[in-house]
């Protein structure tokens, strides 16, 4: 089951639920809807699994771990941007939030695994928007971060981003996954592999 929270930054936070256990991808300004939302679905939270460490996507994530203390997955070139706010960008949006305690972090890599109740999701390493910037996959079902939107692809002129990996990133996607995956992205609606191959310029 996959449920969407729409936050302050219009970027989406995901919740996962899979026999019982829940976790919420990306944390944003409105996340604590989302751990509302798993308390009266009577789940169990996880963990926190980001796809990159931009503000937007990681500002609610504090709050949350104060009302419900889990790991924190990201890959490891993203990590520290969760306890830099001029990494984060937050400093550029009239804040400098950071995190204080790094025990709870996890980092992860390409090809990694990460388990949900019965199912295993796959981390993909999709550079472009940000280094460790990642997707993640699991039976027809790609939550593509900031990688890959309906009808767009993340800006890559933000510290971090480069064009080509990201092109090389794309490619990857649409040549890896099927045209019927479901992909559902940072900001805005979901699509599908082969809708993005017939309709977005980018591709």
């Amino acid at each position: 089951m996959i449920e969407i929270i729409k936050s302050g930054f219009e970027e989406n936070t995901y919740v996962l639920v899979d026999d019982g256990e829940a976790v919420i991808v990306d944390p944003g300004s409105n996340a604590e809807e989302a751990l509302d939302f798993i308390e009266k679905k009577g789940a169990t939270l996880k963990a926190y699994w980001l796809t990159h460490g931009h503000f937007d996507h990681i500002s609610g994530l504090g709050a949350c771990l104060k009302r419900i203390d889990a790991p924190v997955y990201i890959h490891e070139a993203e990590r520290h941007k969760l306890f830099d706010g001029s990494a984060n960008l937050s400093v550029y949006m009239g804040d400098d939030y950071a995190l204080s305690d790094a025990a709870k972090v996890r980092s992860i890599v390409h090809d990694d695994a990460l388990t949900l109740g019965d199912a295993t999701w796959c981390v993909v390493h999709t550079p472009g928007h940000a280094e460790g910037a990642v997707c993640l996959h699991q039976d027809g079902v790609l939550l593509s971060g900031d990688t890959l939107f309906k009808g767009g692809v993340g800006r890559t002129d933000l510290p971090g981003g480069d064009p080509g990996a990201l092109e090389s990133s794309l490619h990857y996607l649409i040549e890896t996954f099927r045209g019927d995956t479901s992909v559902y992205p940072g900001h805005g609606p979901p699509t599908t592999i082969a809708e993005e191959k017939r309709h977005n310029p980018f591709l």
